[in-house]
């Protein structure tokens, strides 16, 4: 490989100020203990940026999916979300997952028969 150049710093570190405060560092836990209904906050802003950044929304849709409802973000509407006092980068964790919710929550399929 070649050696790191200033302009690979800059860019590297013009992606970290973009998304600062969107996106959680793949090693910080510091909200999970917080949560009263143990929402696995850090793997569902993994799964949105499968789904967002990387494309690939099966895997951030089906891995998602794979939260039982009483554990999803589901649960942050009517939470007083103590995970953003707990978040040492100050993210909107609250509002981050439940426009996560939206994204990644599959659709119920209402299924007909006629007879």
């Amino acid at each position: 490989g070649q050696p790191l150049q200033t302009t690979d710093v800059e860019l590297l570190d013009k992606y970290d100020r973009l998304i600062a405060k969107n996106y959680c560092p793949p090693t910080c836990d510091a909200c999970l203990s917080s949560c009263p209904s143990t929402v696995p906050e850090n793997d569902i802003f993994r799964y949105a940026m499968y789904y967002e950044n990387y494309g690939h929304q099966r895997v951030g849709l089906e891995a998602y999916s794979r939260i039982p409802s009483a554990r999803n973000a589901s649960q942050c509407v009517d939470c007083a979300a103590p995970c953003q006092q707990a978040c040492p980068l100050e993210i909107p964790i609250k509002e981050k997952l439940q426009r996560f919710h939206g994204l990644l929550r599959l659709p119920s399929v209402g299924i007909s028969i006629e007879i």
